[in-house]
């Protein structure tokens, strides 16, 4: 697991940005291992990503947001940090094959009453997969998945 932080920024452009947050990371004991920056010169906005190791980082989350916000705000700057020291919470949940009498609406709302079960208030994201020829051979899953394009 890496233990960096990346920062997503946005902010109107002018000279000095790269200069200001390099030198805000450094002075803290940062060190930069990725940097990637976009100018919209039609819009007059600048976009950078930047990832630095915590190693050595000499600011926590709570302090990182109070140091870096009278920075943020000289370039009138939107912007998130996100910090990759840990592993996500991953939950895979499995419904039962829908009955094939069920209509497409009693199929989505037996989905939604298996969600509200499980109470986390976490957001997630659902992933419908269809099951061409359950119990088979899987030789009508793969030629779909070649047709399409897919493994």
């Amino acid at each position: 697991m890496k233990n960096t932080a990346i920062s997503l920024i946005n902010c109107p452009d002018r000279k000095g940005i790269v200069l200001a947050i390099a030198s805000f990371l450094y002075e803290h004991g940062a060190n930069i291992l990725h940097s990637d920056q976009h100018q919209d010169n039609e819009l007059g906005l600048f976009f950078m990503r930047v990832e630095w190791a915590l190693k050595d980082f000499d600011l926590n989350r709570a302090n990182f947001r109070e140091k870096f916000t009278p920075l943020a705000s000289q370039f009138s700057m939107t912007w998130q940090v996100e910090y990759c020291d840990r592993t996500p919470i991953i939950a895979v949940f499995v419904l039962p094959v829908a009955h094939p009498f069920q209509t497409g609406e009693e199929q989505r709302q037996a989905a939604k009453d298996h969600e509200s079960d499980c109470g986390s208030g976490e957001p997630f994201d659902r992933v419908t997969v269809e099951i061409i020829n359950p119990g088979g051979d899987c030789s009508e899953q793969k030629h779909n998945a070649e047709q399409t394009g897919g493994n």
